[in-house]
């Protein structure tokens, strides 16, 4: 299982404080589930991680 360094897990913790900042209610409530995405991503090894909104209009579901 791969571990990040403690630069990669600051600049990320930085990052999701920013967004926290940002889009305060919305960002900070559905964060665990990005992270847990994210880590999934890592594990299967994608190199990349896509998000999509449940009221996509390109693509519904």
């Amino acid at each position: 299982m791969y571990v990040p360094s403690r630069l990669i897990s600051w600049v990320a913790k930085g990052v999701s404080s920013g967004l926290d900042g940002l889009y305060l209610t919305r960002f900070e409530s559905q964060r665990k589930e990005y992270w847990k995405a994210l880590y999934s991503c890592v594990e299967i090894g994608a190199p990349y991680l896509i998000l999509f909104s449940e009221n996509d209009e390109i693509l519904p579901a």
